[in-house]
């Protein structure tokens, strides 16, 4: 144990200079993170004179997405440079003279990565929270956890590179065939695109920690730098193999469960009018034509939120042999209650679509996705200041200004600690904003609603910053259109139709925010499964693709 804090102490004198870079790094991350915080937290106020240019400068291009890049560096650069001062690259090193045993020099490392990464990052955590109005105590297993995903995602691939490189320039090349091997394996999943909403779990995990852990025991027990040079390949080749030879099919019908006999389905699928067509660049494929199909999502509880992830296709050919499209991620799509319209794409063979252009197609659609069961709803009237809701998160609202920025509706700002709230689902009736209209506005239909819904994972995310800033505003909106713009829009409408803020320029007026008296109506919709269903459309008429222009 001696001998462990001896050489830790070593090792701080050394790198005093990367310590106070990293320390001073953390200081400013602590003075200029809560000033993003707008109207979100107790104690916040606007700043002024030098301070507010410090603010301003300090949340732009160059500020706090700066620094939560820059303090990580400091921290990698700092454990990088305390590996290699004791170099386990060859057998000429002065340490190698010394009375050093692995396992202490290996503590000594450890106890520098624990003292001026994790203790400091964990100081300016409980800051934070404090500073947001929360009681840290309060979420120490979390924070723990953030500690942990830093080490694990953050501190041990760089350390295990440190360990077989001798300079920072080495590392540095390594970093930069990493980031090409990321690139690829980014184009190969673009090739595979049922990988994006299926997951291998947890094989490609297990990998990525073991292979790093194993090179570090590796080279401070036995020193053994090519093996651990090749080591490298492991997580490198399985991730290829795993992305390529994976039993999707398999994956996607164990997750996303198909309907039972008798089990009575959550939605019905309809087909949608206006098929489209669809390329990479708004170009045609000689090869493959790419097909879009509207559909018109209807549901046994209107309250029930969808998550879509993946489509599939299957088509009948002339012969009568199916032919099957393959899955496609979708995107995570989120349908909220009320929207009911959604596309898929798939691409055909230019042979089968010629062979059936002319004639009506033969369709089977298979949705997979996750839907959400509405609970614990609530009516709730936003009060001025800062308050807390049953979630944890502390939100305000903005003082009415009849000048919106950028064109938003007024919003809730929130602040919750460790992450956003785990499912928090927002309606208001947009004619019952207490927000000041511009003088021009059009009345709206009694029915308009607007609605958002945050949500999250159940554990903190990796992250040096352990407060979660979100907005609640009414993004999504319902029921908005006049008869007399129904009667000259070329949407194909149904009831309930939602549109986006700024979809076209008629939803630019409705801009009904959340102000300090609004009604809204909280809910936490909880989830219920994961489901694919399956749904036969016959006579399907494919659309002319030399009449219509391609998206």
């Amino acid at each position: 144990m001696k001998l462990t804090f001896h050489i830790f102490w070593k090792d701080a004198r050394h790198l005093w200079r990367e310590i106070a870079v990293s320390l001073a790094l953390l200081i400013v991350c602590a003075w200029s993170i809560p000033r993003e915080w707008t109207d979100a937290g107790p104690g916040l106020v606007a700043a002024t004179g030098l301070a507010a240019f410090s603010s301003g400068f300090l949340s732009g291009v160059f500020g706090i997405r700066l620094l939560v890049i820059l303090l990580p560096v400091s921290w990698l650069f700092a454990v990088v440079r305390a590996i290699q001062s004791d170099s386990l690259v060859g057998n000429r090193q002065f340490w190698l003279t010394r009375p050093y045993d692995w396992r202490q020099l290996l503590a000594a490392k450890c106890l520098f990565v624990l003292t001026f990464v994790n203790l400091p990052l964990l100081i300016l955590d409980l800051y934070l929270l404090a500073k947001a109005g929360f009681v840290p105590t309060h979420y120490v297993v979390g924070l723990l956890w953030m500690q942990l995903l830093i080490i694990l995602i953050l501190v041990l691939p760089i350390a295990a590179l440190a360990t077989v490189t001798t300079t920072v320039v080495q590392l540095l090349l390594s970093l930069l065939v990493l980031v090409l091997y990321l690139v690829g394996s980014s184009f190969l999943s673009e090739r595979i695109p049922a990988s994006k909403f299926t997951s291998t779990e947890p094989f490609p995990t297990i990998l990525l920690i073991a292979t790093p852990l194993a090179m570090i025991v590796l080279q401070y027990a036995r020193r053994r730098t090519m093996l651990s040079r090749w080591l490298i390949l492991v997580p490198a080749a399985g991730l290829v193999l795993i992305a390529v030879f994976a039993p999707y099919r398999t994956l996607i019908s164990r997750q996303y469960a198909a309907l039972q006999p008798g089990e009575q389905p959550p939605i019905q699928m309809a087909l949608g009018k206006n098929l489209g067509t669809w390329g990479i660049g708004g170009h045609p494929d000689p090869k493959q034509v790419g097909i879009l199909l509207p559909l018109v999502i209807s549901r046994a509880d209107p309250g029930l939120i969808l998550v879509m992830e993946g489509s599939q296709v299957e088509v009948d050919e002339p012969n009568g042999s199916p032919w099957d499209a393959g899955w496609r991620s979708m995107n995570s799509m989120q349908l909220l209650p009320g929207q009911n319209i959604t596309s898929v794409q798939f691409a055909m063979p230019t042979g089968l679509y010629q062979q059936l252009r002319d004639s009506d197609a033969r369709l089977r659609v298979t949705l997979a996705f996750t839907y959400f069961r509405d609970a614990s709803r609530r009516t709730f009237v936003v009060p001025a200041g800062t308050f807390p809701l049953p979630e944890g998160a502390r939100c305000s609202a903005p003082a009415d200004d009849p000048a919106r920025m950028y064109g938003r509706p007024h919003a809730l700002m929130c602040l919750a600690p460790l992450r956003r709230p785990a499912s928090l689902y927002m309606t208001m009736k947009l004619n019952d904003s207490t927000c000041a209209l511009p003088e021009n506005a059009e009345p709206l239909p009694d029915d308009s609603t607007g609605s958002a819904w945050v949500h999250s994972g159940e554990s903190a995310e990796l992250s040096i910053d352990p407060v979660a800033q979100f907005a609640l505003m009414p993004l999504m909106y319902s029921n908005l259109y006049h008869p007399h713009e129904l009667a000259s829009s070329d949407h194909p409408h149904v009831p309930g139709w939602h549109a986006s803020l700024g979809v076209n320029n008629s939803t630019s007026q409705y801009l009904h925010g959340i102000c300090p008296g609004t009604p809204l109506t909280l809910s936490n919709p909880q989830k219920v499964g994961d489901m694919q269903i399956t749904q036969p459309f016959e006579n399907v008429h494919l659309p002319d693709i030399s009449k219509l222009p391609w998206r």
